[in-house]
């Protein structure tokens, strides 16, 4: 986050760490390379930093935080590294600039909003390790025109891809057991939607998207 009282607590690149975790930033780089040593980026860390393109995360961070990336209208490009584990809510809500994410084999749960309203992207990498696409995870990802669900989700919660209007088709694996109520509402260039017989669906056939729809 940036804040002017920060000012006094950064470090001569700006940031503000605090036993590990980066606290906030108050620089003016367009082009940050987190300094080694973070082991976390705390919660509201970035939030509404509008003028930098581009986030460096090195080896060793674990926890993305609450909201740490917030409305970076500008951050266009960011490298995760595979150290990480766990990516919270909002992380990267309202990145509207950001074009690719790479989400590293470890992460379990794609929290809520965490990518929602990020509008100019196009490609997302989800990993094997992934159990659960939380609500609303990829809302109103406009660009997104393919989707690639790994076998061993287990879930995909309410709205995850509400307002992928871009989204052409999803194949849901096997080893989804639910899918929540809105999960793909108003994708309105979905044509296949193809779901295990098995999978307990809330209201998928009504979700307002022109998809045929297969159990397999």
């Amino acid at each position: 986050m940036f804040w002017n009282d920060l000012s006094d607590r950064a470090d001569e690149r700006g940031f503000v760490i605090e036993n590990g975790v980066l606290v906030g930033y108050a620089g003016k780089e367009q082009n940050i390379e987190i300094p080694s040593g973070v082991v976390s980026i705390g919660n509201y860390a970035f939030n509404e930093c509008d003028f930098f393109k581009s986030v460096k995360i090195p080896y060793g961070v674990e926890v993305i935080g609450y909201k740490s990336f917030e409305r970076c209208y500008s951050l266009a490009e960011i490298e995760i590294p595979s150290s990480v584990n766990r990516i919270n809510e909002n992380a990267f809500f309202g990145c509207r600039s950001l074009k690719s994410i790479k989400i590293p084999y470890g992460v379990e749960y794609i929290s809520h909003r965490s990518f929602s309203d990020c509008s100019s992207l196009s490609y997302i990498e989800i990993p094997g390790s992934v159990k659960c696409i939380g609500s609303y995870a990829f809302y109103n990802c406009e660009e997104i025109s393919e989707i690639q669900i790994p076998n061993g989700v287990e879930s995909i919660d309410e709205g995850a891809f509400k307002f992928c209007v871009s989204l052409k088709e999803a194949i849901i694996p096997k080893s989804v057991k639910a899918i929540g109520e809105q999960a793909f509402e108003f994708c309105k260039s979905l044509q296949v939607l193809k779901i295990p017989k098995e999978c307990k669906c809330e209201g998928v056939e009504y979700n307002c998207c022109p998809a045929k729809i297969i159990y397999y």
